[in-house]
């Protein structure tokens, strides 16, 4: 699971790092850039919540496993990762549907 979270942590700041780009791009008025930038975000954003969705089944199967194997310590911080990858997945998931009724405005 371990590869699995850090690919998803690299995926969500990748996210971050686009975003912070689109606002400094807003803030210098270079929207062509901006929008450019957003279309990317979308993007990453769908890739990070697929990483973040296999990690979480990652660490939900070893946690599973480890509480067979009464390692109930490994199964605790497991669960504990799980927790903070489903609270990272439902973040994601807010700021997506905010961007697709964003387009949907600015669409019509």
């Amino acid at each position: 699971a371990g590869g699995a979270v850090k690919a998803a942590e690299m995926a969500v700041k990748e996210v971050d790092a686009l975003q912070d780009a689109k606002t400094l791009a807003s803030r210098q008025r270079d929207y062509t850039s901006a929008r450019a930038i957003s279309a990317q975000v979308v993007t990453a954003r769908a890739e990070a919540i697929s990483s973040a969705k296999q990690a979480l089944i990652a660490v939900t199967a070893e946690e599973a496993i480890a509480a067979q194997s009464e390692d109930f310590e490994a199964a605790e911080t497991l669960r504990d990762t799980g927790i903070a990858i489903e609270a990272t997945l439902r973040m994601m998931a807010a700021a997506a549907s905010a961007d697709s009724q964003r387009g949907t405005r600015q669409s019509s």
